[in-house]
């Protein structure tokens, strides 16, 4: 019993660097065609979240010419609520705003499916949204009124 244990140890330390080496090429092969499968399923969706409702049109529009021209990939209003006592009022306000922006962006035949959260801190829902819808770019307005 004593001699097979130590045959079976032997032959483990001879051949198991072999059989890892192998194992290791075939995958190391197979692994940049598994990346390109995963980064071709969320290009071109773009996030745009609504802090000024004033200028979220014009940022919708620049979400749409940043798409390439066959992507039918939508577009994602995202509308973020700080979560308080005033937090159904807000979610309120926000609906007509999506709406406006859904029917501003069928005039340009894009698809545009809007999101609300509810959160405490707003930069970290944008970044969960973005995770959970896999988004590859985000619009934001930057300084407010700098298109005037």
């Amino acid at each position: 019993m004593l001699n097979t244990v130590i045959i079976l140890i032997v032959a483990t330390s001879l051949f198991s660097s072999w059989f890892s080496e192998k194992a290791g090429r075939r995958f190391a092969r197979n692994e940049p065609e598994m990346q390109t499968e995963l980064t071709n399923t969320n290009e071109g969706r773009v996030l745009v979240p609504v802090s000024n409702p004033e200028n979220i049109e014009r940022l919708i529009d620049l979400a749409i010419l940043l798409r390439s021209p066959g992507n039918k990939e939508s577009v994602y209003p995202l509308a973020i609520v700080k979560d308080d006592a005033e937090a159904t009022r807000r979610i309120n306000y926000y609906k007509p705003i999506l709406d406006k922006i859904i029917r501003h962006a069928s005039a340009s035949d894009s698809s545009v499916h809007a999101i609300s959260r509810i959160d405490i801190n707003i930069p970290d829902a944008i970044v969960r949204a973005s995770k959970e819808m896999l988004i590859s770019e985000i619009v934001m307005g930057g300084v407010k009124d700098l298109l005037r």
